[in-house]
């Protein structure tokens, strides 16, 4: 939970960003108006009224082109959402595609996703310039840099999009992986869960359901295993009788043991 963010907290937060001391009161005052708190919806509301002009840097302080704040975005969805709006459209095919992979993603992987390739680069740096994303270099991979912009924008993908860069993501991973180890099986079970291939979201959740099984994560299996018949029983026939057995008898020993 972030702590909550008064109006001297906004003040400092206008000061450090800006590195100044001269801030105009009006500025402060509708940060901490609309923000209510939050210090994250306070950094949003900054960056959209510097996108849209309305701040800048002058030689005594910031100058501040004052308005009622009607024209803000009333939620931080929205402010996030209005600037990935005003995105290239290969730089918002990578922040979807990263969406829907997760908080963190490699280049690779974004860039057999998608198909785009040499220009994957120059997208992720507009994603960065917009500060959307950071780059982790201790682990060669980005980060999307808020869960809630991740969430925003994944809602916002249509369900098709949604679906096939689900599997495309699963696809990879599962080709890519040297060994299916306990993190990567549960991986897949999510991402082919998101999909209509229920024989592979069977197998996965199965997979998961054994290895929670193996170290008695008995809520975890139990949940893996009832999520795979629940696949089976939609799709009768995408498993054979020996997978589905099998379910069963893992099932009937996670209930047992619990």
């Amino acid at each position: 939970r972030l702590d909550q963010l008064s109006l001297d907290g906004s003040l400092e937060l206008i000061k450090k960003r800006f590195n100044t001391e001269a801030v105009p009161t009006g500025l402060v005052q509708l940060i901490g108006d609309r923000a209510e708190g939050n210090p994250l919806f306070a950094e949003e509301i900054i960056n959209y009224l510097l996108e849209k002009g309305q701040i800048e840097n002058g030689e005594t302080g910031l100058i501040f082109h004052e308005s009622s704040g009607a024209d803000l975005p009333v939620t931080i969805e929205n402010l996030l959402m209005d600037r990935v709006d005003r995105m290239t459209p290969g730089a918002r095919s990578i922040l979807e595609a990263a969406a829907v992979i997760g908080m963190a993603f490699s280049e690779d992987l974004i860039a057999s996703v998608t198909g785009i390739d040499g220009g994957a680069l120059g997208h992720l740096e507009e994603m960065q310039d917009k500060d959307l994303v950071v780059f982790d270099p201790s682990q060669n991979s980005y980060r999307i840099k808020h869960a809630l912009v991740r969430e925003a924008v994944y809602k916002s993908i249509l369900g098709s999009t949604r679906e096939k860069l689900h599997e495309n993501i699963a696809g990879f991973l599962e080709v890519s992986g040297s060994e299916i180890d306990g993190d990567l099986t549960n991986i897949l079970a999510w991402h082919y869960g998101q999909t209509s291939n229920d024989g592979k979201a069977v197998r996965f959740m199965a997979r998961a359901g054994e290895q929670s099984l193996m170290v008695y994560s008995l809520a975890e299996a139990e949940s893996h295993f009832r999520d795979a018949i629940q696949r089976i029983e939609r799709s009768p026939g995408c498993v054979d009788d020996t997978e589905l057995l099998d379910i069963l008898l893992h099932l009937s020993r996670v209930l047992y043991f619990r």
